[in-house]
């Protein structure tokens, strides 16, 4: 059931936080049974309230709802917009029709086009804010920070001194429904960070060099944030940098610390290519890697969203599949075309299985999409229909030797 929750995070700080389990398929592509939230952020001051970004259109009619248990609407004198993309913005024609378009908004020249192009909102009062620009309202200092590509062309975050928030648009977001607002015990921060790494690899990772660039540059600035507060999961209080290193080592494609693990992608019509996937799998059981087997058989299609998100930070991918129809089994296919558009330049070792009938073809396609990607193929087993008990340890001693050799990343 859809709700939403207002409380006061700090000071003079509300966030207004819409859970949205009603969703399935983020932005009609990333499948998410676990669901996320839309956080907005509210300062009010004695010269008037400034209002942080807003919800997805949907719920236009909570949001106000939302808003009025914390502030008079005609008190919102500024709204800053870190993010267009509708999530965000959707909510603000009805916000524009109940204060009769009072506020006047701020932010990037970029968001001020998209405000009219995606939204169709004409003749808003928008102030385009410079880089590093200072929002000073009722005692208050809020410094205006563009961060480029995080994951729009429009996006920045605004640092609020006195609190030390820092209000990070889709930076540092994550998907589900937390069961808190913040970051209160570590039960919390583990069940979450799975999420958020699922979020960034389907969001944030195609441009992913732009996260250390972003970092870089606040430390610049000498802003070490106390608070960091994202437009989506959780807001961090307790230890901010834990998810700002993440999003660091995610764009880097590391994974955690002491664990090495084994992500294995596979489809199979008729068992020829699943006979050496489990050969694989049956060897990596009795080791301490952690696994994690996702595959596109009779029985099974597993969401690329899932897939992504546990391959980011993998130690080794072994990706399996068939030639078909003169090409690649499609489903895998597909998971390799979006995986490599995604994690372009990050250096993983791959491990390919093929099969063939009468032609072999997935084993140069993948070699080709994979290595132009900057991955590592170790190297292709191929071989024709069934699996020999050759082949199989010839695939187990490849992957057995990869992973005596440690961490690439």
């Amino acid at each position: 059931m859809v709700n939403y929750v207002v409380r006061k995070l700090l000071g003079d700080v509300y966030v207004l936080r819409l859970n949205d389990d009603r969703i399935k398929y983020f932005e009609g592509l990333w499948y998410i049974p676990e669901g996320v939230t839309y956080n907005s952020y509210l300062i009010t001051t004695e010269e008037g309230a400034l209002l942080l970004d807003g919800w997805r259109g949907d719920y236009s009619d909570l949001f106000i709802e939302a808003l009025r248990e914390v502030t008079d609407l005609r008190d919102i004198k500024y709204v800053i917009t870190h993010h267009t993309e509708p999530d965000h913005s959707g909510s603000y024609p009805k916000l524009l029709e109940v204060t009769e378009g009072a506020p006047e908004f701020l932010g990037t020249a970029m968001a001020r086009g998209l405000l009219s192009t995606l939204l169709g909102i004409e003749g808003v009062r928008f102030r385009v804010l410079k880089d590093g620009e200072v929002i000073r309202l009722g005692g208050k200092t809020l410094k205006f920070i563009y961060t480029p590509w995080l994951h729009w062309p429009d996006t920045a975050m605004t640092y609020y001194v006195e609190g030390g928030v820092l209000f990070s648009g889709d930076a540092f977001g994550g998907y589900s429904i937390p069961p808190t607002l913040t970051d209160v015990s570590d039960e919390v921060v583990s069940n979450y960070l799975p999420y958020a790494r699922k979020y960034f690899a389907n969001i944030v990772a195609t441009y992913k060099q732009h996260v250390p660039k972003a970092v870089s540059k606040l430390k610049s600035l000498g802003i070490e944030p106390k608070v960091v507060a994202p437009l989506h999961g959780l807001i961090w209080v307790r230890d901010p940098s834990i998810i700002i290193n993440s999003y660091v080592d995610w764009s880097l494609g590391k994974g955690a610390e002491g664990v090495t693990k084994v992500v294995i992608i596979y489809g199979s019509m008729y068992g020829g290519v699943e006979g050496v996937i489990e050969g694989i799998t049956d060897y990596l059981r009795g080791t301490n890697a952690l696994v994690k087997v996702f595959k596109y058989v009779s029985t099974q299609q597993d969401p690329l969203s899932d897939i992504l998100g546990e391959a980011i930070d993998a130690d080794l991918l072994v990706i399996g599949a068939a030639t078909y129809d003169a090409g690649t089994f499609p489903p895998v296919a597909n998971v390799v075309k979006v995986l490599t558009r995604k994690f372009r330049g990050i250096k993983k070792p791959v491990v390919l299985v093929t099969s063939y009938g009468w032609g072999s073809v997935a084993d140069k396609e993948l070699s080709r999409e994979l290595s132009e990607a900057g991955m590592d193929v170790i190297k292709v087993i191929k071989y024709r229909g069934k699996p020999t008990k050759e082949v199989i340890n010839e695939a187990v001693d490849t992957v057995k030797e990869v992973l005596s050799k440690g961490p690439t990343q």
